[in-house]
């Protein structure tokens, strides 16, 4: 009896750990984009869903911390189920200040019961240098006092780039810079410290990266896709905000001129525009910011490491 006992007291610790434990979907195969599981921060992961097809809705998406497992990063939003791959595309962006270390990039049911991955991803910490911006008096004035129409305009934007519909706009292989001959002088995640007419002072990141260029020269498309502002705004100036694929958009900031409207559709090196220097601006460059889900990500990454190489188009036509 004691011998009994103890079987089906194995027994049951067995199918306890069982069912706590994620059960792997052997009718999926993840294809992770490159050959890198090492990440900076800025950077953005991708691959497909191959295998049956899955609902996005069910799904989640999770960076979670090796050595703090409390600490999961959701990325649900990354899901696009219009892309290339058969069951689905996932693209998680790195946030610019996303704690180094050794992740599990985790795609799983929603309600947990098992895995379709779980890999290991490393991410290492990206340099951001510190620059000082003296302002003169119109531009300090722009910057510190409360504007009704900055507000809206800030909403607008908000509201425009957290929009993921199922568009027209999938864009496979490599971006290009969008201005030729011109000397980078502002990088990604700078910490810009502001100093004001009035003596004041105050801090900021910067999202994108800053090309210097001369005033008039021709403004490029980076890569194909859609427009879905192009206007003038108080503090970006002449602004054009183009949709790649859906969640994933260029905003271009300090154009002089602007050759195209919304709901054009572009291909990459059209020339939609030319640098100046409206809006908050010292002098004639090109602003470029991608953001991916609202996040802001590193430009010149996209420039090495396609979100979708060019040949996953070919594979799946």
């Amino acid at each position: 009896m004691r011998y009994l006992k103890r079987i089906i007291y194995a027994l049951f610790a067995f199918f306890l750990l069982l069912a706590m434990s994620p059960i792997s979907d052997q009718q999926n195969e993840i294809l992770l984009f490159g050959e890198s599981v090492v990440f900076k921060q800025g950077e953005v992961i991708s691959g497909c869903i191959m295998g049956k097809p899955i609902n996005q809705n069910e799904i989640s998406v999770n960076l979670v911390n090796k050595h703090d497992v409390t600490k999961i990063y959701n990325f649900d939003s990354s899901l696009v189920s219009n892309g290339p791959c058969n069951a689905g595309l996932f693209i998680v962006p790195v946030a610019y200040d996303l704690i180094p270390g050794d992740y599990y990039l985790q795609i799983r049911r929603s309600d947990e019961s098992e895995y379709v991955m779980n890999t290991d991803i490393s991410i290492e910490p990206s340099i951001y240098i510190e620059e000082t911006i003296v302002l003169d008096d119109a531009i300090s004035k722009l910057r510190q006092e409360e504007n009704a129409q900055r507000r809206s305009e800030s909403e607008e934007l908000w509201e425009l780039i957290q929009t993921k519909a199922d568009s027209q706009s999938l864009f496979y292989g490599q971006m290009e810079l969008p201005v030729k001959d011109a000397v980078l002088s502002s990088s990604f995640g700078d910490r810009r410290i502001f100093n004001y007419s009035s003596g004041n002072t105050s801090r900021s990141i910067h999202w994108g990266i800053d090309f210097a260029a001369k005033e008039g020269s021709p403004v490029l498309v980076p890569a194909d896709g859609r427009v879905v502002m192009s206007r003038n705004r108080l503090i970006t100036g002449n602004t054009i905000v183009i949709e790649h694929f859906p969640g994933v958009y260029s905003l271009l900031y300090h154009l002089h001129e602007l050759y195209v409207k919304q709901g054009d559709m572009v291909s990459i090196g059209e020339i939609i525009g030319s640098v100046g220097s409206t809006g908050v601006s010292t002098g004639p460059h090109l602003h470029w910011e991608v953001r991916v889900f609202t996040i802001p990500v590193n430009p010149l990454f996209l420039l090495e490491k396609p979100l979708v190489p060019l040949d996953t188009k070919d594979k799946n036509d």
